[in-house]
């Protein structure tokens, strides 16, 4: 991110706080690069930052520069998009301290909100305690389901905590010397930001940039990180882990930072070829998905969903036909670990360029 102009830079309302933490990274990183150039709307109490709305007053919108969007679906970010680690460091001050674990404790974040988050095979977990030789602590959602049952009981012996809100979660992670990162970009953050000895980075869900493709935040020059590539299973409920990991639990492997280096500039391996999109494009699914396309051929913009799609939704990466990614990848195995190690941008384009010659089917109910 270079140079910029902007007066203002201002952050979009949001009521997820790993977004408004990753607005205001990006904003002081843009502030920083023009003189004069002021923060609007970001209100982090738990660390004493706040910054009025500066929209209220504002007419000339060629002077602001939004952040909008969250981390899932919104903006694309890059960890060069942020200032240094130490930056973040000194502006967030916890209001607690000493409350992470120490040298001889290895802290496996399982993530705070309850939702559709990627979870981690329970023998992964078995392959890093044993690595490392540290005892487990695993902190998070302790939410009844299968999948906390089996952590409790593969590892009996471990504690398991459960912080009484987001930030003493952040912070207790933050300050510990030895982290198993959760597939979240809020863990990651947490991480990236410590002072911790060794991190263990899953690349999963939110921290693989070949399945998320909106961010690419693997820390290759930092050599606190060791890496873990996963196939790429999309994030289902709590109560679907269990079963997803059987399937899953011996097809994620360790990386190397060289190796990592060369499937990301290689990515994605087998590029898009939109004819190939063409061949299974489904016109009644696209209309009924975007409404935006669809009153452009009524109103004569286009002559069709085929024609838009053509000209327009193949670069914007809109969907041309119906595959459902979570049946699509617990069918068909290799299309999960064939997307999750960067061969193909996603399930799509592992549909129309190998999947469907080997006789794979889009969804439960597709011919």
């Amino acid at each position: 991110m270079g140079q910029c102009d902007f007066k203002i830079v201002h952050a979009q309302n949001s009521v997820s706080v790993p977004d408004i933490l990753i607005q205001y990274m990006m904003a002081k990183r843009i502030a920083a690069s023009t003189d004069g150039c002021e923060i609007s709307n970001v209100d982090l109490g738990y660390w004493g930052i706040f910054h009025p709305d500066l929209m209220v007053h504002e007419i000339n919108t060629t002077r602001v520069h939004t952040l909008t969007g969250d981390t899932q679906a919104g903006y694309t970010f890059n960890q060069e998009d942020f200032l240094p680690v130490s930056h973040y460091r000194d502006l967030l001050q916890a209001e607690e301290s000493a409350i992470g674990f120490g040298v001889n404790v290895l802290v496996i974040d399982l993530g705070y909100d309850n939702v559709k988050v990627a979870r981690l095979p329970v023998n992964y977990y078995q392959y890093l305690i044993s690595e490392s030789g540290l005892s487990p602590v695993f902190i998070g959602n302790m939410t009844v389901c299968p999948y906390l049952a089996a952590l409790r009981a593969a590892f009996s012996y471990a504690s398991f905590v459960a912080p009484p809100d987001f930030f003493v979660h952040f912070e207790t992670v933050r300050q510990s010397k030895n982290i198993a990162l959760s597939p979240s970009i809020a863990s990651w953050l947490a991480g990236w930001i410590s002072e911790a000895d060794r991190i263990f980075m899953p690349l999963c869900g939110e921290l693989n940039p070949f399945e998320n493709n909106k961010a690419d935040i693997i820390s290759l020059c930092d050599e606190r990180f060791s890496f873990d590539l996963f196939p790429c299973f999309p994030p289902v409920e709590l109560s679907k882990h269990r079963s997803l990991h059987i399937q899953f639990s011996k097809w994620w492997r360790p990386v190397s930072v060289e190796h990592l280096r060369k499937i990301r500039s290689d990515f994605p391996r087998f590029p898009d070829v939109k004819s190939k999109f063409l061949q299974y494009f489904d016109e009644n699914y696209y209309l009924g998905l975007y409404p935006d396309v669809r009153n452009a051929v009524a109103s004569n913009e286009f002559q069709s969903g085929k024609h838009h799609y053509s000209e327009h939704g193949f670069t914007e990466r809109r969907k041309p036909f119906e595959l459902d990614p979570v049946w699509y990848c617990t069918q068909n195995p290799t299309a999960a670990i064939e997307v999750g190690q960067g061969d193909f941008m996603d399930f799509h384009s592992h549909y129309v360029s190998i999947g469907a010659a080997r006789g794979f089917r889009t969804n439960r109910t597709a011919a």
